[in-house]
């Protein structure tokens, strides 16, 4: 009998950019496991692309298939609004041309070109189905406080209304902060973020063998962008008053802030004002693999956002065996249980957090999380082949 071969669907993914950041990190890890599952995957990226971080996260994408359109903005500006239709036009020719299963569109720049695209050239024939991803909480991060925000959403709301074949929430908190200012979709999704690991457990039992109180310096980490909307600008004036309150010489402890961002310079500026110079670092862009190697050395992880969708950075944390404090900012609190799978703080709130940070460092040396707890979570709630089965689910049944 002749064996019959079956084509494995078209998937699109559109982005405003490839860069080191969260975001990117999550898209290629799902392109490269689709891939992997024999799927056939497109990039479409409006601005540009980082080709070291498509090699490190998404070895399997062939270059052929990522296509740049250079735009100026990587967000939804004015600029980038003029330019919208043309930067449509772009991609209606080019998904006529695939005619894909599905579309992913990723942030509000992508979810409004996305949407132009349907309303501008697509016939009955030609239909798309769009499914809209979103990773931030983003009126929480960008309320409708200016008259050019109210009339972009409106614009917006009718054209998720009309457009949206459905809607993907990488976290409760973003789904409610969606579903209340923008539009409440019956056909949606929450796929949980989750990253592939090798030997979990071995690192979970990393907590029953905890660093010796005698290992110098203490290292907290905060992985990632370094913005304000991340909190790390704010935790620097907390940092600085724990050092006070405990007596702390440079010798004994360090705060390392790995990664870039458009703060990255306010940083260092604030660190020399605060004069702290001595304790603290900024590492500027590096690659995931140096964050992950950072993470694993540090004693402690913290998280201090003041928004935050989801927190891929956590997830990293826990499959390290590390200890993370975090804010309770959006879906940060879905995933880490005050005093079981780590700490907790009130966002923004000083006394929280130093109340916190002393607890966790008086006890170092201690086993003072659960880490059977934090087992249950990688393998379930946050299981990457998990993740996978929701998301290729979803293509199959498109």
């Amino acid at each position: 009998m002749k064996e019959v071969t079956v084509q494995k669907k078209l998937v699109v993914y559109v982005v405003p950019a490839i860069a080191y950041e969260g975001i990117s990190k999550q898209v290629l890890l799902q392109i490269d496991a689709l891939i992997e599952r024999g799927y056939t995957v497109k990039l479409i990226a409006l601005t540009t692309v980082n080709d070291n971080v498509i090699f490190e996260l998404a070895p399997k994408l062939d270059q052929e298939n990522v296509i740049q359109l250079e735009q100026p903005d990587a967000y939804l500006s004015v600029k980038a609004l003029k330019g919208s239709p043309s930067v449509a036009l772009q991609i209606s020719k080019l998904l006529k041309e695939w005619k894909p299963a599905v579309v992913f569109a990723h942030t509000p720049y992508a979810h409004f070109v996305m949407r132009l695209v349907k309303l501008l050239s697509f016939s009955e024939e030609d239909k798309i189905k769009l499914w809209q991803y979103f990773h931030i909480t983003q009126y929480a991060e960008f309320p409708l406080t200016t008259w050019r925000r109210k009339l972009i959403n409106v614009v917006n709301r009718h054209l998720a209304k009309r457009f949206d074949d459905g809607h993907i929430f990488v976290s409760k908190a973003a789904k409610e902060d969606v579903q209340q200012n923008l539009v409440s979709l019956k056909n949606y999704r929450v796929i949980f973020n989750a990253i592939p690991f090798i030997e979990a457990e071995q690192h979970v039992d990393s907590l029953e063998k905890p660093h010796s109180q005698s290992t110098l310096p203490y290292t907290i980490v905060i992985p990632g962008r370094i913005e304000e909307v991340k909190g790390q600008l704010w935790f620097l004036g907390v940092f600085k008053e724990f050092l006070r309150r405990n007596s702390l010489k440079p010798s004994e402890i360090k705060l390392i802030l790995a990664g870039g961002g458009s703060l990255c310079e306010e940083a260092t500026r604030e660190i020399k004002i605060l004069n702290i110079e001595d304790y603290v670092s900024v590492t500027g862009y590096i690659s995931n693999i140096a964050i992950k190697r950072f993470i694993y050395d540090a004693d402690l992880v913290a998280v201090p956002s003041l928004r935050e969708g989801f927190g891929l950075v956590v997830l990293e944390a826990l499959i390290c065996g590390r200890i993370v404090l975090c804010s309770d900012a959006g879906g940060l609190k879905e995933i880490v249980e005050d005093g079981i799978t780590g700490f907790t703080f009130k966002t923004s709130d000083d006394d929280d957090c130093l109340k916190q940070i002393n607890l966790i460092y008086h006890q170092r040396g201690k086993a003072i999380l659960d880490k059977e707890e934090i087992a249950r979570l990688l393998h379930g709630k946050f299981s990457f082949e998990k993740h996978m089965q929701e998301v290729v689910s979803l293509i199959d049944n498109t």
